[in-house]
């Protein structure tokens, strides 16, 4: 059987230290076989890093971006694109709590749309 490709979860965080933990959690309890976390805190005030940083240290495939100074949302996303190695990345939000099955639906979804249109998106 062919190996599930890698998917990215990518997420932005700004002082979310009261929903940060749902959202890694979440993106923890995907039932997709081959994912990466990467979780860019961009400039957190508050608690965030010390709560990401617990997670870091126990997760192997979860990788931590501590950003100096606040750049916002898109150049943070950017920043985490340029930094993936998946072939497909997910967004969850700093304050998401996602269904365990989110990666395998969104993948199954694009692998119809892919049949659909002839076309192929995975190399």
């Amino acid at each position: 059987m062919k190996r599930a490709p890698l998917i990215t979860i990518a997420i932005t965080c700004f002082n979310a230290e009261n929903t940060i933990e749902r959202a890694i959690c979440s993106a923890l309890n995907q039932d997709w076989p081959n994912f990466e976390i990467i979780i860019l805190d961009d400039a957190s005030k508050d608690a965030s890093k010390e709560i990401i940083n617990r997670y870091k240290s126990k997760i192997k495939n979860l990788y931590f971006i501590n950003q100096k100074i606040n750049n916002g949302c898109a150049k943070s996303r950017n920043t985490i694109i340029s930094k993936a190695k998946g072939e497909f990345i997910a967004f969850f939000d700093d304050d998401d709590f996602s269904r365990s099955d989110r990666l395998s639906l969104q993948f199954d979804h694009l692998i119809r749309y892919e049949k659909f249109l002839s076309t192929k998106f995975i190399a």
